[in-house]
């Protein structure tokens, strides 16, 4: 893997879509901004948006979009919906990518997010580290929702000073696959779960955390999520269809767990179970 020497360093943006709105742009707008800081850091962005869902009118918007970005991109589509199959067409597409980057449609990058990821995880001398940035969260009028709980894990993580690394420790940051970068050497051949429609993000990462021996925190910079009421994870559901997602997301946490069983894994499964049944106890209450 480069660090920064010789050959550029390539970040492959893996970007599913699924009939985007106009906040799609936006995104983009912000990809589009990393690239004014390359001149100082080999930096070179490859970027994969997969269309899910859908076709028309949509493939040909984006295509006319991202035709005219200044950096490596191409447009996927697929007909299949759901953004864990399209996040693995874009691994596939990004397969020899030094870093991966995973992004929703509707979020932002704050300048400089890119360059800043690259060079903090770039200063540790293993492949087996994934880097995180700081995250935000707003609504639809760009109203901050204040301290978002990985900002308030990155403090609490700081604020202490020399914490030994511990998935247990560390296992706040181990829930979403936005705002981190990735060694695409380190994901390998992980793949997300295709099964699942809730909480594949943090099956792929408990899958991914045998191989990880560290989380570098890069507080300097933010990954903004939007929240939106027409958004899928926002959208009401039977008390029988949250159930069953919470044990079917138990159910293969436990499998992938037994699969390959570690003390050092051990607390964080534990921990997972316990954050699956809060989540769906707080989905009830917000359906209601």
């Amino acid at each position: 893997m480069n660090k920064l020497g010789g050959n550029a360093t390539t970040v492959g943006v893996v970007l599913p879509t699924f009939k985007p709105g106009s906040y799609i742009l936006e995104m983009l707008e912000s990809i589009e901004r990393q690239i004014l800081e390359y001149p100082a850091i080999d930096v070179e962005l490859r970027l994969c948006v997969i269309l899910n869902g859908p076709r028309s009118p949509y493939y040909n918007q984006l295509l006319q979009k991202i035709t005219g970005l200044p950096f490596s991109s191409s447009l996927l589509f697929t007909s299949i919906a759901g953004v864990s199959h399209a996040r693995n067409m874009g691994l596939e597409q990004c397969s020899e990518s030094d870093y991966i980057i995973f992004v929703d449609d509707d979020d932002l990058l704050s300048d400089h997010f890119v360059s800043s990821l690259v060079q903090k995880i770039s200063n540790v001398k293993s492949d087996r580290v994934i880097a995180q940035s700081n995250t935000r969260a707003f609504d639809e009028q760009g109203t901050d929702f204040g301290e978002h709980y990985i900002s308030a894990g990155i403090r609490h993580i700081l604020e202490v000073g020399n914490t030994r690394f511990s998935l247990y420790r560390y296992r706040v940051f181990l829930n979403s696959v936005c705002g981190k970068l990735f060694p695409r050497s380190l994901i390998g051949d992980l793949r997300f779960d295709e099964g699942l429609s809730i909480s594949e993000d943090a099956l792929f990462l408990f899958a991914l955390s045998n191989r990880l021996d560290g989380i570098v925190l890069v507080p300097e910079v933010y990954y903004s999520i939007r929240h939106r009421e027409g958004s899928a994870s926002r959208k009401k559901k039977s008390l029988t269809k949250i159930i069953g997602e919470m044990f079917s997301f138990v159910h293969k946490l436990t499998r992938t767990y037994f699969r390959h069983p570690h003390p050092r894994t051990f607390l964080l499964y534990l921990s997972r179970v316990a954050a699956s049944l809060k989540f769906m106890t707080q989905r009830i209450v917000h359906n209601r």
